[in-house]
């Protein structure tokens, strides 16, 4: 695993984990959410934009996979207080694809 890509993975983690142990805090979520968000559209184009000339392992494929369940787990728990990641859910998959 790239280096840049797991501690992509590690943060993206860390920062899921964060946002659910205040999922009943919607300003502390709103604050998590917004800060994950702004991880996310800031570093994964460079992710993306390396995977022609190195496509995912497996295990990076896996733990994308498991950092998208958790997104969408976490999003189906806050729907009804905010809208979140789907837009990134589905670039994330077309990331999978390659």
């Amino acid at each position: 695993m790239e280096k840049s890509r797991k501690e992509f993975l590690t943060a993206i983690e860390k920062k899921i984990s964060s946002a659910e142990n205040v999922l009943k805090k919607p300003q502390n979520l709103q604050k998590n959410l917004a800060e994950m968000l702004s991880s996310l559209e800031a570093e994964w184009p460079n992710i993306f934009a390396s995977l022609n000339d190195a496509p995912l392992s497996d295990n990076e494929k896996q733990a994308l996979k498991s950092l998208m369940d958790r997104l969408y787990l976490l999003e189906k728990k806050v729907s009804g207080k905010l809208t979140f990641f789907d837009d990134f859910q589905k670039y994330i998959q077309v990331s999978l694809e390659k």
